[in-house]
């Protein structure tokens, strides 16, 4: 629907750039059909605003080649902008195009896309795992707080680990479920036929190394991982 009240479009777009500064300050980088995602716009939309922003030295494109698309990343111009007046401005490394491997885009991406799902349903304090305080034992891809308020640290899982690998994460979150540092742990695969089978590989595994003992595992601890389709993220979990 067109904002018929020339103010009220001025407004908007005001909070839609500053969405997309604040945004780009805390993940990097990002494209315009995650950012269209997050302010629950068209994708043209989205690369109309980053184009404005680029001509206004805020933001700079940066292609990759071998995946056929362009990021976008902030200047140090618009890294200062993207703090409000009055704001604290904290120290934050600035997009360096270079250091960006394609390997890990789409991760970062999909990332972006489930934090923007998150808030949406309602969900709150999303924050990345580069935020996190350092020193974790274990650090998740994002933690986020649920509607009912639970700390749910997140797992944003692309392709399958080995079964050595499962233990030794299974074993250090159970862990720190067990210190308070969360609720339980979200599994977030890109396709439904994952997150079905994520769950078997779980309950696969019988016992985790604990202080060099194996420690048999139970429905208890089982119940502390759910797992969900990018899709379907945060509103329907796979059941186990």
């Amino acid at each position: 629907m067109l904002i018929d009240n020339f103010q009220l479009r001025l407004e908007r777009a005001s909070t839609n750039e500053n969405h997309v500064l604040v945004t780009l300050r805390v993940s990097k980088f990002s494209d315009a059909k995650t950012l269209s995602i997050s302010m629950d716009k068209s994708v043209s939309y989205a690369y109309k605003l980053l184009k404005r922003l680029e001509k206004r030295g805020l933001v700079k494109k940066h292609r990759i080649d071998e995946l056929n698309m362009n990021i976008w990343g902030l200047t140090e111009q618009g890294l200062l902008i993207s703090w409000g007046v009055g704001e604290e401005i904290a120290p934050v490394k600035r997009f360096e195009p270079s250091k960006v491997s394609p390997i890990t885009v789409f991760h970062e991406l999909q990332l972006q896309r489930a934090g923007a799902q998150a808030i949406k349903s309602g969900w709150s304090e999303w924050l990345p795992g580069h935020q996190l305080p350092v020193g974790l034992q274990r650090r998740p891809d994002a933690v986020v707080k649920s509607l009912s308020g639970e700390v749910v640290a997140v797992e944003l899982e692309r392709t399958i680990k080995s079964r050595k690998r499962y233990e030794a994460i299974i074993s250090d979150y159970l862990q720190a479920i067990k210190r308070g540092e969360y609720d339980y742990v979200a599994y977030v695969v890109p396709d439904q036929s994952m997150a079905l089978r994520m769950p078997l590989l779980f309950r696969s595994i019988k016992s985790v190394p604990v202080a060099g003992k194996r420690v048999s595992l139970e429905d208890r601890h089982y119940n502390k991982f759910s797992f969900y389709s990018l899709e379907n993220w945060p509103k329907e979990e796979v059941s186990q």
